[in-house]
């Protein structure tokens, strides 16, 4: 389950993310409001594993994201971050999460999007006009007239189509609805892996975030990264993943998110509003995937809003070939981490891996039978991911 609440003025979320399998995504994504056209709204009390979204890219002027040459090995220095942090994002059109009924005026039961939209569709415009948000949706499908058609321009898996749907009038009211369930935001917690040597970029996560129903990488339009403070943590167990609960006080903005990609959320720093006292100022290289060896290391975390401390792991397991963000096994061995979260918990996804003096890779997931043991992904693959999302 999740919830997102506001308390005098403090934006909160607290979440809880359901197994599905022996692992899931560690951000703690993400309490996005599902609404209908009918203006009807909820919260999804059911979050499933993996969770996606998916952004409009802005593209740079140049790379400053991601390594200059995937076969050379320069030498690339970041300042590791650590810092929890909340994300939040607006959708790059309106996301289809379902398809409901209405009671039309005659009592009837009916579904005027059924085999017109499916889960998954993006809406782009109606009436040839571009739509940002569900409230621009829902107004245009209450404008219109009695059985007139309106046009949907929708993206299915890359193919834009029309498709034609006509309103129908509630039973018992004037209203006109088409029958789906969209939403076009979300937000959450997660960490700060690196900020780039100028201080102009920085990477998160270290995987994607993916739509909790449709399971589709989330095509973002724009969206914001700001400090957080953990005000408690519910510790894991067998079974049951712990996780941050986070709050946001007053606008400590960190910079924008201009990429989505399955390894990783990047983005730009913003020089006028970022408070750089919270950010790591030790310069450190990049360590490539084969200099990642199993024994002892150590990952970055602020989990209940002390200084970022460094905590023991033991790197079980290297797989240099993995393509998934699991390339590193890791268990915690620190006896204050486990103390304090009971291993590995929601939230933490990003918490920069240092082995030998350089930065290796983030935390990404957690097994739900053993908190104290997850995955990680190698520094290397978020910095070329972004490239070839570019």
């Amino acid at each position: 389950m999740y919830y997102a609440n506001i308390i005098k003025g403090v934006w909160l979320n607290v979440f809880k993310i359901r197994k599905v399998i022996n692992i899931t995504l560690l951000v703690v994504f993400f309490s996005a409001v599902i609404v209908s056209v009918d203006n009807t709204e909820s919260y999804k009390l059911d979050a499933k594993e993996e969770i996606v979204s998916v952004f409009k890219i802005v593209k740079p002027k140049k790379n400053l994201f991601a390594l200059e040459d995937k076969n050379k090995k320069e030498s690339i220095k970041v300042y590791p971050g650590g810092n929890a942090v909340a994300l939040k994002m607006n959708t790059d059109g309106v996301l289809v999460l379902n398809i409901g009924h209405i009671q039309n005026i005659n009592g009837d039961i009916v579904q005027p999007s059924k085999e017109k939209l499916k889960v998954g569709d993006i809406i782009y415009k109606v009436n040839d006009k571009t739509i940002q948000n569900k409230e621009q949706l829902r107004q245009i499908v209450k404008e219109t007239k009695e059985k007139e058609e309106v046009i949907i321009t929708i993206n299915r898996t890359g193919e834009i189509k029309d498709v034609s749907i006509i309103p129908i009038k509630v039973y018992g009211t004037e209203e006109k609805k088409i029958g789906v369930w969209v939403r076009d935001s979300t937000q959450g917690i997660g960490t700060i892996t690196y900020v780039s040597e100028d201080m102009k970029t920085y990477g998160a996560l270290g995987h994607g975030i993916l739509d909790i129903d449709t399971k589709q990488l989330m095509k973002v339009k724009d969206g914001e990264v700001s400090f957080t403070n953990i005000v408690s943590i519910n510790k894991g167990r067998k079974g049951s993943p712990g996780e941050l609960i986070g709050e946001i006080k007053g606008y400590e903005k960190l910079g924008t998110i201009e990429k989505n990609t399955r390894l990783g959320v990047l983005g730009y720093i913003d020089e006028d509003t970022v408070n750089r006292e919270q950010l790591n100022k030790n310069l450190m290289e990049i360590g490539y995937k084969e200099e990642v060896k199993v024994g002892k290391a150590t990952i970055l975390s602020n989990i209940n809003n002390e200084e970022i401390k460094e905590y023991e792991i033991f790197i079980d397991k290297v797989d240099i070939k993995s393509k998934d963000g699991k390339g590193i096994t890791l268990t915690i061995i620190g006896d204050e981490l486990i103390e304090k979260t009971g291993g590995i918990v929601h939230g933490m996804s990003g918490s920069p891996i240092l082995q030998n003096g350089k930065i290796i890779g983030a935390v990404t997931h957690v097994f739900v039978q053993n908190p104290e043991k997850g995955y990680g992904i190698f520094i290397e693959d978020m910095l070329r991911e972004s490239e070839m999302k570019k």
